[in-house]
């Protein structure tokens, strides 16, 4: 067999793998976007709708980051490892 014929078939499989993988990447921009505005959703219902909005997402900002910080710490002092797990997340 030729070595243009053996290289033309193996990259017909990698095109078709491209291809199908294609159509995956639009599932997954609208998995994302409806993720977003799920997001938003619980923002809404968390804070209210008098939040402000920047584009598709809404614009929530923590006044207090430093305060909530130390509380958590303390209260989160003593416990054992969990795992690497950051910590409490609104989103």
């Amino acid at each position: 067999m030729p070595l243009s014929l053996l290289l033309t078939q193996q990259f017909a499989v990698l095109t078709d793998g491209v291809r199908k993988l294609s159509r995956w990447e639009s599932l997954t921009d609208t998995f994302a976007l409806v993720a977003r505005r799920l997001r938003s959703a619980f923002l809404v219902q968390w804070f209210g709708t008098a939040l402000p909005v920047a584009g598709l997402d809404l614009a929530v900002v923590i006044g207090n980051l430093d305060e909530l910080q130390a509380r958590w710490a303390m209260v989160t002092r003593g416990r054992r490892d969990d795992g690497g797990f950051p910590g409490p997340n609104l989103t």
